[in-house]
């Protein structure tokens, strides 16, 4: 994608992007990706540890972490975020995790990450992931949300188990949101403005208290809207 603008022309910040991963080769080309099709998105560093990642991030002051760090242990990426979060809590963080599984998912979700995508994710949704996210917006990959809505079928802890207070355009919506779409091409499907179907989305997370898409897929689910 061409990045080059009209001179005058107002230029968009740039969102600053920190890589972490122990392959070389996964960094470069995650580089050459977000180079090419992230076009207000520009790579100012790289790390191949946690340690090394939040060093880059405070240094190099980056609105983004791409976190893809595979070091051993069960969630030991996962575990490290919370001490990147309590020294930079503006810091946008997206894991990139090798293997998927829901209690990963959650646990990273918990951390503070703001998305999650899996390293066998297509091209396209980790372009998606980082511009979502460097957006304000949280991101789980298809394959996140395809874990969590099958494996939460069972009663929601710390959620109302009352009868769902969710209007029929909300119940379409929160169905819309878990099949991965976003505000644009739900506003796209249903006929509504991006606007609507952002306060939509706001009124949904007020009503049944979630942070979170997760937690609003936990709550479809045992709703029975999903």
């Amino acid at each position: 994608m061409n990045k080059t603008r009209k001179p005058g022309a107002l230029q968009p910040k740039l969102t600053r992007i920190v890589i972490a991963d122990d392959h070389t080769l996964t960094r470069e080309l995650m580089v050459s990706l977000i180079s090419k099709d992230c076009s207000h998105c520009q790579v100012v560093g790289q790390a191949n540890d946690p340690a090394e990642a939040l060093r880059q991030c405070q240094k190099l002051k980056a609105d983004l972490l791409l976190f893809a760090v595979s070091t051993k242990g069960r969630y030991a990426a996962v575990e490290a975020i919370p001490t990147i979060k309590s020294a930079l809590p503006d810091l946008r963080i997206l894991l990139c995790a090798t293997l998927v599984t829901k209690e990963k998912v959650v646990a990273a979700l918990r951390a503070g990450a703001n998305g999650v995508v899996e390293k066998t994710a297509t091209a396209k949704e980790l372009v998606e992931g980082i511009e979502r996210i460097a957006g304000g917006e949280t991101y789980l990959c298809r394959r996140s949300l395809q874990m969590l809505s099958e494996s939460l079928r069972g009663p929601a802890a710390g959620l109302d188990a009352q009868r769902s207070p969710l209007t029929s355009r909300e119940k379409e919506i929160l169905s819309l949101i878990a099949s991965g779409l976003t505000s644009k091409e739900i506003a796209a499907r249903l006929f509504l403005s991006v606007a609507t179907v952002d306060t939509h989305r706001a009124n949904l997370m007020s009503k049944v208290g979630a942070h979170n898409v997760a937690q609003l897929i936990q709550y479809g689910t045992h709703h029975g809207v999903l």
